[in-house]
C-alpha cells in the first residue's frame, strides 16, 4: 500500500467528531425520552380547543385531570360529571369557539346524554403560554337540561330523529327543525334563551337561517319547528307554542318525545287547512279527555275509553277508532282537545295511541274552546 493510499484511509478529525456525537446520542437519547415521559403534565395547554378536549373528552370523569385545566371557580361550577355516569355521556365536538379578545375565547361544547345531543357554554382565558377554562354555564342550567331529558314524554310510535335539545345533531349540523324548548319559566330556541315576548322573532330568524342554508345548497326547505316540553307541563303551553311557531312562519310542527328506545323522536302534527268540502270538514275524529277516560266522536257516534291505571289505554283507543271508522269513508284526521287541566304527557300518550292504531291518520292537538 502506498503512502498516499494509507493517508486516505486514516480517520479525519471530522469523522472522529461524528462517531463521538453518534455514541453520545445513543447513550443519552433513551434517558432523555424516559425523563420526558415521566415529567408531570403541564397545568395548562397551548390552545383553547386542546383545553376543551382535555376537560370534556376521555378524562371527563377524572376530577383531578379535569381540574388541572380549570380555574377553581370553573371546576366547582362544572357539576355535569356528578349528574351522569360515563355510560350515559359522550363528548361530541366543540360546537363554537369565538374570539372575545386577545386572551379570551367563548363558545359551546356539544355532548350527548342517553343519545340526546346537548350543549354547554364555556369561557377560556390565556394565562402566559397556556389556556385554562375559566367559566361554564351555571350549575342550575346544567341540571335543567339534564332533568328535561328525563322528563320528556314517551311515544314509541314517534319517528326517530337525529336532533336533540341543542338545535344540532350529533355531528354538529343544524337540524332542519327549529328547536323550541319550554321550561317552567323560560323558552329557548336552538338552545339559546329567548327574552319574554321574543319567541316569534327568534323562531322567524332561525327559520330564515335555514332557508339561506338550503338556498346555498340548492335544496328545498319546508319551514319546520319542533317543540320540547316536559310531560307534566300544561297542554295549553304546547298548543300556545305551536300557534306562535305557525305565526312565525312554520309550515310544519312536531312534538319532541322519547322514542321506542328512549332516544330522540318526533311526533308530527297536522297543519290546519280549509276543508275542500263540508263533508271532509266533518269527517274528523274528535278526542276529548274526561275525568275517567277519553271520549271519541265521529259523525254522530261516540265511544268512551276508560283509563288503564290512570293513563291512556292504547289498546282501547285502537279498538274505538276501528269501531268508529269501520264501514265508513276514512276520516280526514283526528283532533285532540285539551283543557286547562290536561298535561302535555297525556296529550302525547293519546296522540301516540292514535298513531300506533292508524299510522296514516293526520293528528292535531288544540286547546278546548
Amino acid at each position: 500500500m502506498t503512502p498516499a493510499m494509507n493517508a486516505g484511509c486514516a480517520p479525519t478529525p471530522a469523522r472522529v467528531m461524528v462517531r463521538t456525537v453518534s455514541r453520545l446520542l445513543r447513550c443519552w437519547l433513551p434517558w432523555a425520552l424516559l425523563a420526558a415521559c415521566s415529567a408531570p403534565p403541564p397545568d395548562g395547554l397551548g390552545t383553547p380547543s386542546a383545553v376543551v378536549t382535555a376537560v370534556f373528552g376521555e378524562r371527563f370523569f377524572d376530577a383531578q385531570a379535569r381540574s388541572a385545566h380549570c380555574e377553581p371557580s370553573a371546576a366547582q361550577a362544572l357539576v355535569l360529571p356528578g349528574l351522569v355516569d360515563a355510560q350515559r355521556y359522550q363528548f361530541l365536538q366543540i360546537a363554537e369557539l369565538r374570539r372575545v379578545d386577545a386572551t379570551t375565547r367563548a363558545g359551546t361544547v356539544a355532548f350527548a346524554v342517553d343519545g340526546w345531543p346537548l350543549s354547554i357554554g364555556v369561557e377560556l382565558r390565556r394565562q402566559g403560554d397556556a389556556w385554562r377554562l375559566t367559566a361554564v354555564d351555571p350549575p342550575a342550567t346544567q341540571r335543567r337540561w339534564l332533568e328535561l331529558v328525563g322528563a320528556l314524554p314517551r311515544a314509541p310510535s314517534a319517528r326517530p330523529w337525529e336532533g336533540g335539545l341543542a338545535g344540532r345533531d350529533a355531528v354538529g349540523r343544524p337540524t332542519a327543525a327549529v328547536l323550541v324548548v319550554a321550561f317552567k319559566d323560560e323558552v329557548a330556541v336552538d338552545g339559546r334563551p329567548v327574552a319574554p315576548g321574543g319567541l316569534e322573532a327568534a323562531v322567524a330568524e332561525a327559520l330564515a337561517v335555514r332557508r339561506r342554508l338550503a338556498a346555498d345548497a340548492h335544496a328545498t326547505y319546508r319551514p319546520h319547528v319542533a317543540l320540547a316540553l316536559a310531560a307534566d307541563a300544561p297542554a295549553s303551553r304546547q298548543t300556545g307554542l305551536a300557534e306562535a311557531a305557525r305565526r312565525a312562519g312554520a309550515e310544519a310542527v312536531s312534538l319532541v318525545a322519547r322514542g321506542a328506545g328512549g332516544g330522540p323522536a318526533l311526533l308530527a302534527l297536522a297543519r290546519r287547512t280549509e276543508a275542500a268540502t263540508a263533508d271532509a270538514r266533518d269527517r274528523v275524529v274528535r278526542l276529548q279527555f274526561a275525568p275517567d277516560g277519553v271520549d271519541l266522536a265521529l259523525d254522530d257516534r261516540t265511544r268512551r275509553v276508560a283509563f288503564a291505571g290512570g293513563t291512556v289505554d292504547a289498546a282501547g283507543i285502537a279498538a274505538a277508532l276501528q269501531a268508529l271508522t269501520q264501514g265508513t269513508p276514512a276520516p280526514a284526521g283526528a283532533v285532540v282537545a285539551a283543557d286547562g287541566t290536561t298535561r302535555h304527557g297525556e296529550v302525547i300518550a293519546l296522540l301516540d295511541a292514535c298513531r300506533a292504531a292508524a299510522p296514516h291518520l293526520a293528528l292535531l292537538a288544540e286547546a278546548s274552546p
